[in-house]
């Protein structure tokens, strides 16, 4: 008998100590600066863990899906403006002359307006180039957020069945 209750002692020490990293673990992975789950209850009733989904719906909070994110914002707005250079570039002029001492009133006009469009028609492809470009950076990007989800998710489970065995 007490060589049975020393071995439960010893896994049940080393069940708190898988219970504390995987706590750790899962607080820093999910971004929260406290995750604190009771494990010991009197008898054999245990403390309610969070269901798996819970910390599953956090990855969104977590700082490389934030910056994944923002990195395929960036490539869609590079996208759109390779897109842009289609269309013409259009300027506006405009000028009014306040002070004219000593020139003739027929030389200048007193208000001018004026509109400017440039556009290249021939730029031997590589607008086309640099939107099909574009367009792999934005998929590349979109595959980098979901590989580093599905990292995280696994990261997660992982952590969260350590919790279940510590518990």
């Amino acid at each position: 008998a007490e060589v049975g209750a020393s071995t439960m002692a010893a896994e049940l020490a080393g069940a708190h100590t898988r219970l504390a990293v995987a706590e750790a673990g899962l607080g820093a992975l999910l971004g929260l600066d406290s995750l604190h789950i009771l494990p010991t209850t009197p008898l054999i009733a245990l403390e309610y863990i969070p269901p798996q989904a819970d910390f599953i719906a956090l990855i969104d909070n977590n700082s490389t899906i934030r910056s994944a994110r923002v990195e395929q914002q960036l490539a869609e707005e590079k996208l759109r403006l390779e897109q842009g250079r289609y269309s013409p570039d259009i300027a506006l002029v405009g000028g009014h002359r306040l002070w004219s001492e000593g020139i003739d009133r027929g030389l200048l006009p007193r208000t001018f307006v004026g509109v400017a469009a440039s556009w290249t028609l021939f730029d031997g492809a590589n607008r086309e180039y640099s939107v099909a470009k574009s367009r792999s950076l934005v998929r590349l990007a979109g595959l980098a957020e979901q590989q580093r989800r599905q990292e995280l998710e696994v990261q997660v489970r992982q952590l969260y069945g350590t919790l279940q065995q510590s518990l």
